[in-house]
């Protein structure tokens, strides 16, 4: 009769101190699966009787576990009742949801989760991290909103990211009273420390920071595609309500950096901790709005800014005040055949350098440029950025990065590489510079 063992090939590196493998380092090497046609019956065979075959410590088997992949953890969690705690636990730390009609095939529906979790409620409590995708391409997510699933999410009471997405834009106030009663109660689970909303619509700004407020331990928070369809008059941004905040943010995402966005975020937490922040900016009134946020940081270390206007003969993003910033990440488009003639991202881009302290604290520049084909001879361009980065308030620069990326298909961008390096002679020549593909968008 045909059984699975597990095969693991091990490589133990003990100290001179211990003999004891279990607490020493163990480098896997090779762990799967393998069925075996039949019970040996030889004495000196590698199976032997049940009474006589050794067995690895718990300890061990959970360290092999432990650096399995999630395709071989599902086979592990059959073989035998002391690889199923494990195994379960990896397998179900990351969930993602989608609906029965998805292009998403691989990932679970909410039938299906439903079924697994009333057979198996203790499974609930493994899942760290949901992710729920609209993924009919319709934006409108109906199958989120079944008696079922405030159920679902009541269960999840380990939750430390959630993330809540759809291609198109859905509307917040189609859920139902009992669905946003349950998002309220995730959000607000102790555990919880990531939130990420995207492509979502409002009624009121207001729903959308009282969504926040409930939050205690947040520390990663990304909103893309968020708008809403009114604005309400009065936002508190009272200095005792931010005293009073339970947690401060030392990672925020603003996707556009809307000003109804920066207003929400500012009156329900305290930016002064973040050391992240990502903004796009789609006007220059929107620079100033965010120009406001970056005044109030403190310990910002990484600033990811997306260009997406045109009006680029100045900018009044600043960086002076930001004396720990350590990498400055700028992401442009190259698109002078679409734009007005005085479109010019670089320079935009080198003014915001030239705002850091004197000397400047960057280490690290990193910028993320999208071309066109009918764009490529304007990569030569970057070479207004070089002087730049040579100046003598930024030796302590050591590294720009630039990354490329098309959104036509069709487009080899590896050939772009050696304009890069031809536009920027001295920073190639000092080693200073590293071209990243970024793929097609």
């Amino acid at each position: 009769m045909p059984m699975i063992v597990f095969k693991a090939v091990l490589f133990a590196v003990t100290s001179p101190q211990s003999d004891n493998l279990i607490h020493d380092e163990v480098m896997v090497l090779a762990v799967r699966p393998v069925k075996v046609p039949f019970w040996p019956k030889k004495p000196n065979a590698i199976l032997v009787d049940s009474t006589e075959r050794p067995t690895l410590p718990q300890e061990l088997i959970d360290l092999i576990l432990d650096l399995t992949d999630k395709k071989s953890l599902k086979a592990c969690a059959r073989v035998a009742r002391s690889f199923r705690p494990t195994s379960q636990k990896h397998i179900f730390s990351d969930v993602k949801l989608v609906p029965a009609r998805s292009w998403l095939k691989k990932s679970l529906t909410l039938k299906a989760f439903s079924q697994i979790l009333s057979k198996s409620p203790h499974l609930a409590l493994h899942v760290r991290s949901l992710t729920l995708v609209e993924g009919t391409g319709a934006g409108s997510a109906r199958w989120m909103r079944t008696d079922a699933f405030p159920t679902i999410l009541s269960m999840l009471v380990n939750l430390t990211t959630i993330s809540v997405g759809s291609d198109l834009q859905m509307d917040w106030d189609s859920f139902p009273p009992a669905l946003i009663m349950a998002l309220h109660a995730t959000v607000a689970l102790p555990s919880l420390t990531s939130v990420r909303l995207h492509n979502f619509r409002f009624g009121r700004s207001a729903e959308l920071i009282c969504l926040l407020r409930s939050c205690q331990n947040l520390d990663s928070l990304a909103l893309s595609g968020v708008s809403f369809k009114r604005l309400d008059s009065t936002i508190s941004t009272d200095s005792r309500v931010l005293d009073a905040l339970r947690s401060g943010l030392s990672s925020l995402t603003l996707d556009p950096a809307l000003v109804p966005l920066l207003h929400s975020v500012t009156s329900s937490f305290n930016v002064r901790t973040l050391t992240h922040l990502r903004t796009t900016v789609c006007s220059p009134e929107l620079e100033a709005e965010t120009q406001r946020l970056l005044d109030a940081t403190e310990n910002l270390t990484h600033y990811h800014i997306h260009l997406s206007h045109h009006h680029t003969d100045s900018s009044t993003i600043s960086l002076q005040n930001l004396s720990h910033l350590r990498t400055l990440e700028i992401a442009l488009s190259f698109e002078f055949s679409t734009a007005p003639d005085d479109f010019d991202p670089v320079n935009w881009a080198g003014s915001i350098l030239s705002t850091s302290q004197d000397p400047s604290p960057i280490q690290h520049v990193i910028l993320n440029v999208n071309v066109d084909e009918r764009d490529l001879l304007s990569l030569f361009r970057l070479e207004d950025l070089e002087p730049f980065l040579l100046a003598p308030e930024m030796t302590a620069v050591r590294k720009l990065t630039v990354n490329l990326d098309s959104f036509d298909v069709d487009f080899n961008i590896y050939s772009c590489q050696r304009d890069v390096r031809e536009a920027l002679p001295l920073l190639d020549a000092r080693d200073m510079l590293e071209i990243g593909l970024l793929g097609v968008s």
